[in-house]
């Protein structure tokens, strides 16, 4: 079930991300969901097809487009900004929950917009996506050969690190181990100097549509590990958070947005997180926007 989930997820992302880019900037990932399908379902939802649009109207996916197009562009302006802030001297590590088979990752590692990157996931998760990444890089290579300057390089350097855990086993003490082993930087494979040349890392949490599927009370723990984790390291170390989620305690409070904003600054709060921005929409993942650890 896990798996069919994250290959519904790449299909409906793969109808968006692979369009005319002048029509869907924001959306274009360079053909790599596309790329990671299997065979079969490429040659049905070719964008070029002429009868493609009537086969597949806008329904779910279109959904799916809007929390793609936040976070694109949430991350895009969170990378922009620190990098601003810092002279472009620091690193940007991105940890993403829950990815399944999303590219994002590697399109950023690839436009060399982020340093670092790691996907959380269930374990048969992260063993299906790891063999799909091989048969990526055997397509890009091909893409390459045929339209060199077409579409971004995606070599093995650019894949993320992929963690198998239980989301939901919040019992022990796993996830805070293997957060402080990312953040102090030893689960990298790029060797990392220690001298006071090296640029600071900055870290991105990204939550997308996990946690509508975690049991009661866990993605508020997540949140919180994740602040422990930033907070445990020494007081130079910063990180924000990107969502498209649904957040606990949040629908409970007044239909308005702004009350429904005031509840989620509460609830972020609480956990060791300033709300930044908020962007609702309708759906599953209808809570989407921005946090600065604090």
């Amino acid at each position: 079930q896990n798996l069919d989930l994250c290959l519904c997820c790449l299909w409906w992302k793969a109808r968006s991300a692979s369009s005319d880019p002048s029509n869907n900037p924001v959306l274009y990932d360079e053909f790599l969901s596309y790329d990671m399908l299997p065979s079969a379902t490429r040659l049905i939802i070719l964008p070029s097809l002429p009868f493609s649009n009537l086969l597949f109207p806008r329904l779910h996916h279109a959904n799916v487009e809007l929390r793609t197009a936040y976070i694109n562009q949430a991350i895009s302006k969170q990378i922009e900004t620190i990098q601003k802030a810092n002279n472009n001297n620091v690193r940007i590590r991105m940890i993403s929950f829950g990815a399944g088979y999303d590219v994002r990752s590697i399109r950023l590692r690839s436009m060399n917009m982020i340093d670092e990157a790691y996907e959380l996931d269930r374990p048969e998760v992260i063993s299906s996506k790891q063999k799909i990444m091989e048969r990526l890089l055997i397509r890009r290579r091909q893409r390459k050969k045929n339209r060199p300057h077409k579409f971004i390089d995606v070599a093995a350097h650019h894949l993320p690190t992929l963690i198998g855990i239980d989301l939901n086993d919040t019992n022990n003490n796993r996830l805070p181990m293997v957060l402080r082993d990312i953040l102090l930087g030893t689960t990298t494979t790029t060797t990392t100097q220690s001298n006071n040349s090296t640029p600071q890392c900055y870290t991105i949490f990204l939550f997308e549509g996990v946690m509508i599927y975690l049991n009661k009370g866990v993605p508020t723990e997540l949140l919180r590990i994740c602040s422990q984790a930033v907070s445990s390291l020494p007081s130079s170390a910063s990180a924000s958070l990107v969502f498209a989620d649904r957040l606990e305690n949040i629908d409970s409070a007044d239909t308005s947005t702004n009350c429904r904003m005031d509840a989620a600054r509460v609830e972020f709060n609480k956990v060791g997180w300033k709300l930044d921005e908020w962007c609702p929409k309708p759906g599953m993942a209808r809570h989407m926007g921005i946090a600065q650890h604090i």
